[in-house]
């Protein structure tokens, strides 16, 4: 019998070597809550009021510092230098807040560029419904950071259905191009500060700090 019972007690002690994957996880999220950044900056943060405005400050600021940091990593190109394609027109559409115009290739694919037309414009087009049309066109990205293909041209034959992109759009966009520097450079700043200021008001430790190993 105490045999028996010998054998059931080895069977029941757990594996190291089938020790649940979480477990790693779990010591490095406990490790976390017990390092001083962390207490300085969520938890002692989180009960003072200076700090919470900070956090919200910085928040707002970063979502106008984010869009124009997202517009600098696309480079606007001049005129000249507009990408080409040239394929039959099949439609223009309004997506969620800008239009996407479809052109079939000669072997069979579709290409989609997104961009804004005016009513003259989409008016036109809908007379070219399965004719070749050239389409000028540069790469930009979203907040997602997906590339797409932005519409700049449109052209039918010697024709241009949609020129708004001339040198004068070029030096807009250049222009904006600068504004969006000032902005991440401010946006920037004010993140330093604000997390620096931070960390001043909420170095001291509380009794009431919450650690991970309590």
């Amino acid at each position: 019998m105490n045999d028996q019972h010998n054998i059931a007690d080895v069977t029941t002690l757990p594996d190291k070597s089938t020790a649940r994957p979480g477990s790693s996880l779990q010591r490095l999220y406990a490790w976390v809550l017990d390092t001083e950044m962390y207490q300085i900056f969520f938890v002692r943060a989180s009960k003072n009021l200076p700090s919470r405005i900070i956090r919200v400050s910085i928040g707002l600021i970063s979502m106008v510092g984010y869009i124009s940091l997202v517009q600098l990593l696309i480079t606007p190109l001049p005129p000249e230098e507009l990408k080409v394609a040239t394929g039959i027109y099949e439609k223009y559409g309004l997506g969620r807040s800008r239009g996407n115009l479809t052109i079939r290739y000669d072997n069979g694919k579709k290409d989609k560029f997104k961009g804004t037309l005016e009513y003259k414009a989409i008016q036109k087009l809908n007379n070219l419904k399965g004719k070749y049309i050239t389409v000028y066109y540069s790469y930009s990205l979203n907040a997602l950071l997906f590339k797409y293909k932005e519409l700049a041209e449109i052209k039918n034959g010697d024709e241009y259905i949609s020129d708004g992109y001339n040198q004068a759009h070029y030096q807009r966009l250049l222009f904006f191009r600068r504004i969006d520097k000032i902005i991440v450079s401010v946006w920037l700043g004010i993140t330093f500060i604000g997390l620096f200021a931070t960390y001043l008001l909420n170095r001291k430790s509380y009794s009431h700090d919450v650690h991970g190993g309590s």
